[in-house]
């Protein structure tokens, strides 16, 4: 074989293609409608209060429909005996 020849030119670099744009991006669909609050329910009936007096009393050993307490003069109570 005889001796090799000069190497060839070198080829063109392709033509790069373009990406085509991104496609756009979808709207947001509406919001829906906020749901109405439930009604609050009515409250319910309120206890009845305990009897304190007869409680007070009947820790003191006396009972409030006493003639003893009802008759009393005013002032001679003491704070812890007034209902």
């Amino acid at each position: 074989m005889g001796p090799m020849g000069p190497l060839g030119d070198q080829g063109d670099t392709g033509e790069r293609r373009d990406r085509g744009l991104p496609g756009l991006k979808g709207d947001l669909g509406p919001k829906g409608l906020r749901g109405d609050p439930g009604l609050l329910g009515p409250s319910g009936p309120k206890g009845e209060m305990g009897n304190q007096a007869n409680t007070l009393f009947s820790l003191l050993g006396m009972d409030a429909t006493s003639d003893c307490v009802n008759s009393c003069p005013s002032g001679t109570l003491s704070s812890s005996h007034a209902i």
